[in-house]
């Protein structure tokens, strides 16, 4: 773990999300008002995969594979001085037949670990990318679900999570879809029964683990969009390009395109919440959702 040019502060804390695709190791600290986080670092570990290829289950090898990236960020926090570690898990293990034995061994290590729900996970996202700010909408594209979360005014944070993340309507919606035009019908079905209230009274639209999708509308690099506006117009530009490919044409996307799987899901999805939230353009943002962990450590006074 490189941690090297990282400087620690006195209140730091650190926060993991055991993720369904990766696990991702943020720091954070709290200086005046101000909460600041840092992603050190994304390690692949594969659990959704891992959920397929052994019936619902974590395996003992990965079972190991996680007691020993576990050890390793432990050690560095404690070294640095830091004794509180927050973990939330998602979809993976939540949908895991040993995920109690996986929660025990994690709280093991000395973390304050949570199984977050649907709505728990969407109120996480929100926090992670607005401090808890009002006025603003702010959707999640996991491997295995889909969340978004809003908050008006001086209300609570309103969150829903959609069990079809970007690799599940991939494989259901695009992988056999004669073109694009039919994918997307019917992720458009889909997502029309199922996105429900989204407020056309939100400042801003915010989307997380988009900026794959948003390079692809562009051409550009990830560095490219991130922290910019991905304009509806541009958006709907290219998918009315997808829509009048053929057959042969849908294939050599298909097999031509990095991470397509999260690509096609992802333009018809942001599609589908800008229409539904009024926007015109939504901001790509590159947030880990451990962040949302420190913010809500923070904010619910919680102190060192």
């Amino acid at each position: 773990m490189n941690t090297s040019q990282k400087v620690i502060h006195s209140q730091d804390i650190c926060a993991i999300d055991f993720g369904s695709k990766n696990f991702k190791f943020v720091i954070g600290r709290k200086i005046g008002f101000d909460i600041e986080t840092d992603l050190l670092k994304k390690e692949p570990m594969g659990l959704g995969q891992e959920l397929i290829d052994h019936h619902g289950a974590i395996s003992k090898e990965k079972i190991e594979q996680i007691k020993k990236v576990l050890g390793e960020f432990r050690e560095f926090c404690h070294k640095q001085g830091i004794t509180t570690i927050l973990g939330v898990g998602t979809s993976a293990i939540r949908s895991a037949k040993n995920r109690d034995e996986i929660a025990e061994l994690i709280r093991a290590n000395g973390i304050t670990f949570e199984v977050a729900q649907g709505k728990r996970e969407g109120d996480i996202s929100y926090l992670s990318v607005t401090n808890g700010a009002p006025n603003q909408l702010v959707s999640d594209m996991g491997s295995r679900s889909f969340q978004y979360s809003y908050k008006i005014g001086d209300g609570d944070i309103v969150s829903a999570s959609l069990k079809s993340g970007y690799l599940i309507a991939y494989e259901e919606y695009f992988a056999n879809a004669k073109n694009f035009a039919a994918g997307r019908g019917a992720f458009n079905k889909f997502l029309k029964e199922h996105l429900h209230k989204i407020p056309k009274k939100s400042d801003i639209y915010i989307a997380l683990a988009s900026n794959t999708m948003a390079a692809f509308v562009y051409g550009g690099s990830k560095l490219d969009v991130v922290n910019h506006f991905l304009m509806k117009k541009d958006l709907l530009k290219k998918i009315y390009y997808l829509n009048e490919l053929g057959h042969k044409e849908y294939q050599v996307i298909k097999a031509t395109t990095p991470k397509v799987n999260k690509i096609l899901p992802g333009l018809v999805f942001i599609e589908n919440m800008l229409k539904l939230s009024g926007h015109d353009k939504v901001m790509i943002a590159e947030v880990e959702l451990p962040a949302g962990l420190i913010v809500d450590y923070f904010i619910n006074g919680n102190s060192l």
